[in-house]
């Protein structure tokens, strides 16, 4: 069995504290630790309907293996043919890129808010196809926005900024700690290998961080004496028979507004860190 954990998202922790004055701060902190349960609701794709000048996928190969799904974990490699491919940790471009999509949609509303699953349109081109198979791609992304391609089957979608006591949308090199994608960057042709194509099951856990503790407010910060907030994971099971992989992020927080504007934790990373750390 092989396990691939992808590490905890986090973007700097600047909530300021004055935690400096005696008796301030997270006196007291406790972890409510909540269960993995699967997500239930996948819907299944439907193809778009592109403009041939601006966005289109031929099929070269269907491939001769096992088929994709809705809800499929699929191992995808991205060659270009022209255009380029870029990496948003170095904005370099790359010859090629490769990595799970996970193929399917959800509901759940925190979900919808809490990751990003990839560019719906590969994800959509690719269902039907079998492993081993080829599915040429043409974007003009000056006009449709970029194609992501996680790398790892997903993106968390919050991250923090630095003087803002809010999460924003991830997406630029300034506003995600989240980097594990390749995005098609130019207007080109690409090939699209389908690798592995294993079941899948997508997951998530919410925990409660609680803490308790005086806190010197100041300006527009306003802590309560006794705070809580959502903490929340996500998990995609990838079971291909003998081997099976965990791609899982978290923990996030900041996804149940307006709860995290009325209540906020304080320095709440570092208090999860405590809290977990004193079972180990």
């Amino acid at each position: 069995m092989v396990r691939k954990s992808i590490g905890i998202v986090s973007g700097p922790l600047l909530l300021f504290s004055f935690s400096f004055l005696a008796g301030c701060g997270n006196v007291y902190e406790r972890l409510e630790e909540g269960q993995w349960r699967v997500v239930e609701q996948v819907i299944p794709v439907v193809k778009n309907e592109s403009s041939p000048d601006v966005l289109r996928a031929s099929i070269r190969d269907g491939g001769t293996g096992r088929e994709i799904l809705p809800g499929s974990a699929v191992w995808i490699r991205i060659e270009p043919r022209s255009g380029s491919l870029r990496d948003p940790k170095t904005l370099a471009s790359l010859p090629r890129a490769e990595g799970w999509l996970w193929v399917g949609h959800t509901d759940a509303p925190n979900l919808t808010r809490l990751a990003k699953f990839g560019s719906p349109f590969l994800r959509e081109s690719i269902v039907g196809m079998r492993e081993g198979g080829r599915l040429r791609v043409y974007a003009n992304t000056t006009r449709t926005g970029p194609l992501v391609l996680p790398t790892g089957g997903f993106l968390m979608q919050f991250a923090y900024k630095s003087n803002w006591r809010q999460l924003i949308p991830a997406g630029g090199a300034d506003l995600s700690g989240d980097y594990q994608y390749v995005e098609i960057a130019g207007e080109g042709d690409y090939d699209i290998h389908i690798g592995r194509v294993c079941e899948s099951q997508l997951r998530q856990k919410e925990s409660r961080l609680r803490q308790w503790g005086y806190v010197f407010n100041m300006g527009d910060q306003h802590y309560k004496f006794a705070r809580d907030g959502l903490l929340a994971w996500l998990a995609i099971e990838v079971d291909c028979g003998a081997e099976k992989i965990h791609l899982e992020k978290g923990p996030a927080y900041g996804f149940d507004t307006p709860g995290y504007r009325d209540n906020p934790l304080l320095s709440w990373y570092e208090s999860f860190e405590t809290v977990a750390n004193r079972g180990r």
